[in-house]
């Protein structure tokens, strides 16, 4: 299942989004938001899936999907992380977010999106509490990609992340596993995590500073070429 959210009031509106990325049907008639799905995952992700899977088969009404005007899955996130360390989470930015201030450094993370997870949980039920997965560019605030997916859509062989800057490509680097549910049960150990944490892995690519005007574009892709989650496409305008 693939989640986005479009603009509306603070935290957006939730909506399905089909496996090729090119349709999504409104989701607001089950729950509101993405935060109001992960507050009770157990009864509405069942609900949201059957949805997703009406999608794909073209058996609801359904409308083309724009990246470019969505905004972020989750525009505040309840807690947010990257390589162990606290980040800035209560004000990330779409995808395709201008970039405010040139000449500084950044770097892109696999994240996970956690339902709640017990003060003290261990690996196995940390793991259990992921929800969902996304990409953060990391840049002062983070910018979340325009899709979030379920798990298993990438439990799978020959991810790569891509990244271009100015039209060439600056990397195109497998993705090895990432351990979440270490990374998690880690911050768990300190207390609670409330449904909406967003836990980022140590940066898959860390990036020289962008120009003004330079253009930056990063995808997760599979083994065929093919975007899972959207692209990430920020511009430097000073």
């Amino acid at each position: 299942m693939k989640l986005a959210s479009l603009p509306q009031r603070r935290d957006g509106r939730l909506v399905v989004v089909s496996t090729d990325q090119a349709w999504y049907a409104d989701a607001d008639h089950i729950v509101p938001t993405l935060q109001a799905a992960l507050d009770d995952w157990d009864r509405q992700a069942p609900l949201l899936d059957t949805l997703f899977t009406e999608l794909e088969h073209a058996a609801i009404p359904r409308r083309r999907f724009h990246e470019r005007e969505a905004c972020a899955p989750l525009p505040r996130a309840f807690r947010r992380t990257a390589d162990g360390e606290d980040r800035p989470g209560d004000d990330l930015a779409s995808g395709r977010s201008d970039v405010a201030e040139a000449g500084i450094a950044s770097s892109i993370e696999l994240c996970v999106v956690t339902g709640e997870v017990p003060h003290g949980a261990g690996p196995a039920e940390a793991r259990a509490a992921v929800r969902l997965v996304g990409l953060v560019h990391d840049l002062g605030a983070g910018a979340l990609s325009p899709l979030l997916a379920t798990p298993e859509f990438l439990e799978r062989e020959g991810l790569v992340l891509h990244v271009e800057r100015g039209g060439k490509v600056a990397a195109n680097n497998d993705v090895a596993p990432v351990d979440f549910g270490a990374l998690v049960a880690e911050l768990a150990a300190d207390r609670r995590l409330g449904p909406g944490t967003i836990v980022g892995s140590a940066p898959l690519a860390q990036l020289p500073p962008l120009a003004e005007g330079e253009t930056i574009r990063i995808e997760l892709r599979d083994a065929r070429g093919k975007s899972l989650l959207g692209a990430i496409e920020r511009t430097v305008r000073a």
